[in-house]
């Protein structure tokens, strides 16, 4: 028995080294040191408007709310830049305007304007980008038509002309820049004897002017200086008078 057992004695030392051979060669990968620093914060910037179609009056002003969405930015880069145009101002009469975010990452901004059209908000937001959104601003129409010839009096003669103001007039506003105004003479018979050159639409404090010269040197007496705004369907109407001598 002692002979077989030295007989087989160097087969199982030789299977044992093989099975630890065979046991090590199973080596595990290096290990990786896990990844634990934050990802940056995704910084969202918006822009919304809460008011549309703002009279063009010069005190009716359209809202904008900008926001930041991460609150880490906002603690630490929260300078903000405002521009407007083409038409359209901040309240303190510029066109850019400098400010910050509030805790909550917002802040409102206000704009108003005496011109007719589409104004577009920029907001430039520090290290994060900018966005823009636009609003309309539409006609403030007058209430009221001031004409006003420079003189009262003009000799009938072809070159006979007199400059005419229109002063568009609206209570506690001011009538938007950019709105046509007609011209168009009378006499008490309802005939025209002149015609109005150089016609300019409204400007910002509500003016338009007109040149007006005689065509008819033969009529003599009060002709009718007058002026219209067309207002949807209806029509606004102001008059003044000159005497033709």
């Amino acid at each position: 028995m002692i002979r077989t057992m030295k007989r087989h004695f160097p087969n199982i030392i030789g299977l044992l080294v093989l099975m630890l051979a065979m046991s090590c060669s199973k080596e595990d990968g290096p290990l990786v040191t896990p990844n634990l620093a934050l990802k940056p914060a995704q910084t969202s910037v918006s822009l919304t408007l809460t008011r549309d179609s703002v009279l063009a009056d010069g005190i009716s002003y359209a809202e904008f709310t900008l926001k930041v969405a991460d609150s880490t930015y906002i603690r630490t880069n929260n300078a903000v830049t405002f521009t407007i145009g083409p038409v359209g101002k901040f309240p303190d009469g510029t066109t850019t305007l400098y400010t910050t975010v509030n805790a909550n990452g917002k802040v409102k901004v206000y704009v108003a304007s005496v011109a007719i059209g589409t104004a577009t908000l920029q907001a430039t937001v520090n290290a994060a980008g900018g966005t823009s959104a636009s609003m309309h601003f539409i006609p403030s129409y007058p209430t009221q038509i001031l004409v006003n010839p420079a003189v009262s009096t003009l000799a009938d003669s072809l070159s006979s002309s007199v400059n005419v103001t229109a002063q568009l007039v609206k209570a506690n506003a001011v009538v938007s820049a950019g709105i046509p105004v007609s011209y168009y003479d009378s006499t008490a018979g309802g005939h025209s004897i002149g015609v109005f050159l150089n016609i300019t639409t409204s400007n910002a404090t509500g003016q338009s002017t007109s040149t007006y010269s005689i065509q008819d040197t033969t009529y003599h007496g009060l002709v009718y200086l007058k002026c219209s705004v067309q207002k949807g369907a209806g029509k606004l109407i102001g008059f003044s008078k000159v005497l033709v001598r």
